[in-house]
Parts: C-alpha cells; sequence; structure tokens
C-alpha cells in the first residue's frame, strides 16, 4: 500500500509547460493637430507633417528616431497629423508646444527655414526643388517622397499663419475654482467633472491633491498629460 501513496515531491522533478504573455505599460505625450479648415489636397498635409516633424526636431535639437508623426485617420484620408514622443522617456517637447506661448510660432518660422525660405518667402537654395535631404526628405518618410513638396502654396500659407499666431489654452470648462493672480495656478480644480484637485499648475500641467484620487482618476490625469502629484501632509 505504501508505494500506491503519491506526495508532492513526486512531481517536483516532471518539466511542464505555462504560457506567459509579457505586457508593458507606457505612457507617450502626444500632439495632434487639425487645420481650421478642411485640406484635401494630400500633398499639403503630407508636405506639412514633414515640416512640422523637422521643426520640431531641429528648434529643439532632438535626435529625428525622438518625434513621430503619423496622419489620422489613415494615410487616404489625412484629416488630423498626431506627432508623439517615440523615445523611451521622452523629450517632453510636446508639452512646451501646447502650453508656452510662441512655440508653436517659433517651430514654424524653424519649419520654413528648413525648407528654404527667408522671412520674406524668398527662395535660399535654387539647387533644391520639391525637396531634398537637407530639408523635408528623410529615411523616415520615404513613403512620401513623391508627394512632398516645399513650393506647395497653401501649406506656406498655413505655416506663415501658425508663425504669426499664438496659442491659447482652452480647458473645455472642465475647471472650477478661482485662479491666483499669476494666471498659472488654479485652485480647487475639478478634473472631468469627477475629481477635485487641490492645485492645477498650469505652465506645468501638473495636478496636486492632499491624497491619493484613486487608480480611476490616476489612469484619466495622466492618460491626459497631466503629472499627478500627491502632497505630503507634513509639507
Amino acid at each position: 500500500m505504501e508505494n500506491d501513496v503519491v506526495t508532492e515531491l513526486d512531481d517536483i522533478d516532471k518539466n511542464t509547460s505555462q504560457r506567459i504573455v509579457p505586457s508593458v505599460e507606457d505612457y507617450k505625450n502626444i500632439l495632434l493637430f487639425k487645420p481650421a479648415e478642411t485640406v484635401t489636397d494630400e500633398a499639403v498635409m503630407v508636405t506639412l507633417q514633414a515640416a512640422l516633424k523637422r521643426g520640431i526636431e531641429q528648434y529643439y535639437e532632438i535626435e529625428e528616431v525622438e518625434i513621430a508623426a503619423e496622419p489620422l485617420p489613415n494615410t487616404g484620408k489625412r484629416n488630423y497629423l498626431l506627432f508623439y514622443e517615440a523615445s523611451e522617456g521622452g523629450a517632453g517637447v510636446l508639452n512646451k508646444i501646447a502650453l508656452e506661448r510662441g512655440e508653436l510660432s517659433r517651430i514654424a518660422k524653424k519649419s520654413l527655414e528648413i525648407m528654404h525660405y527667408d522671412g520674406d518667402m524668398n527662395n535660399t537654395n535654387d539647387q533644391c526643388v520639391a525637396a531634398c535631404y537637407n530639408c523635408l526628405l528623410s529615411y523616415y518618410n520615404q513613403s512620401d517622397h513623391a508627394i512632398i513638396d516645399r513650393r506647395n502654396s497653401t501649406t506656406k500659407e498655413i505655416l506663415v499663419s501658425l508663425m504669426n499666431s499664438e496659442i491659447q489654452n482652452n480647458h473645455s470648462g472642465r475647471a472650477s475654482g478661482s485662479v491666483s493672480d499669476n494666471e498659472n495656478i488654479q485652485y480647487n480644480y475639478l478634473i472631468n467633472n469627477q475629481w477635485k484637485a487641490d492645485e492645477y499648475h498650469r505652465d506645468k500641467k501638473t495636478v496636486i491633491f492632499s491624497k491619493h484620487p484613486g487608480e480611476d482618476a490616476e489612469e484619466y490625469i495622466v492618460n491626459h498629460g497631466f503629472r499627478l502629484v500627491v502632497r505630503d501632509k507634513n509639507e
């Protein structure tokens, strides 16, 4: 009878297989660009995408692989331009564009310079026709090389308009409470009509709570580009 007894030790050397599915969670800043008027000319959006991406890279002196750009909803219908941080950690430049006055204007100006135009929109490089690797062409936009055209008048008009524009932050009525004198700190900031932060630092896009608002709130806050800070009660 003793030989019929099976203990846990009898299975210890048996080979067993178990399926493991690794996963990773990451958060990146994105910037969605939509022209004020619908653009139906594919060449306009393709060239604008290349110009703004190159402008961001050179203005902030970041590597080409740190920022990616894609048309939305797809390459067949380019209604929007999506820019996002492609490298681990992120450079944080997209937040600056959205929050700091004058950044988009300076990027547009840099984009026009890259396209071989001076302040009076004069062509500064007669050797470059539609585009070259010194301006808008790159290894990463090879599929668009046949379409990119720095001479496109509508693209230049949009960039000139951006160069003469200024960003205005719009919180869509989601916030309530008082604003400090320096207009950078808002108190009792209501997020998504659900969670009230003690402070919202507009220039840093940071929300501060006296106690953690919960996992759902944290996920929403981070996914919408905010930085969540829980203040130490002893401070």
